[in-house]
């Protein structure tokens, strides 16, 4: 058995409080430099400068995006539509 449990990244950037600068950017429209001063205040020994926090923060929101079942459906259509399959056998399978 593993003595320690895998941590996902979207698990270590919650923890570490970056949900919190996910919501902000989504609820208000900010200025160009506005996000890196904002993301001074959660740099911290895993995210080292303002753009791993802003990485770590893009990361929750997509990850939260993708998990939204409308969002599932859309790309699932698209898919659906636009895939392509096709096969042909090996030499071996001749």
């Amino acid at each position: 058995r593993p003595t320690k449990r895998r941590l996902s990244q979207y698990s270590i950037c919650t923890r570490s409080g970056l949900r919190e600068i996910a919501i902000k950017f989504a609820e208000q429209s900010l200025e160009n430099d506005a996000p890196e001063q904002m993301a001074l205040k959660y740099v911290c020994e895993m995210f080292g400068d303002p753009q791993a926090v802003l990485t770590g923060a893009r990361h929750v929101a997509a990850t939260e995006i993708s998990c939204e079942p409308w969002v599932k459906q859309y790309v699932r259509g698209i898919y659906m539509q636009n895939a392509l399959v096709s096969v042909s056998p090996t030499p071996h399978g001749k």
